[in-house]
């Protein structure tokens, strides 16, 4: 049997645990803008902030709509939510998309700390 690795544990779905999950996503047509709005949850250990994106899950492309959010300031107990302007997707590939929070470090914010369901942008949105 093989030595299992201490130093990167990942749950089933290859996120690293950090205590951050996230609870909803929508994606609303409010005037003239998209907005998506997403809510998530942290325990006290959690990483005191992140960066969110969105992956295209066909052409695996990212889009980074804030490069630092602070876990803990925006909202009450141990829950967040935040509201973002989507509406410049409109000029780039429609599809399934998934939120992902990125551990922010010096380099490429590479590790994946939470991930939601996957959603549709469709034409229909913009």
């Amino acid at each position: 049997m093989a030595p299992a690795d201490l130093t990167d544990r990942k749950t089933k779905s290859g996120v690293k645990s950090s205590g951050i999950k996230i609870t909803s996503v929508s994606v609303k047509k409010k005037g003239r803008q998209t907005i998506i709005k997403y809510s998530w949850t942290y325990e006290a250990k959690s990483t005191f902030e992140f960066a969110v994106a969105l992956i295209n899950l066909g052409t695996k492309e990212k889009y980074f709509l804030d490069m630092e959010t602070r876990t803990r300031d925006h909202g009450k107990g141990n829950t967040g939510t935040a509201t973002w302007d989507i509406s410049f997707m409109k000029d780039y590939p429609l599809g399934i998309y998934m939120l992902v929070f990125q551990l922010v470090d010096f380099e490429d914010y590479a590790e994946t700390i939470a991930k939601s369901k996957a959603f549709h942008l469709r034409k229909a949105d913009f």
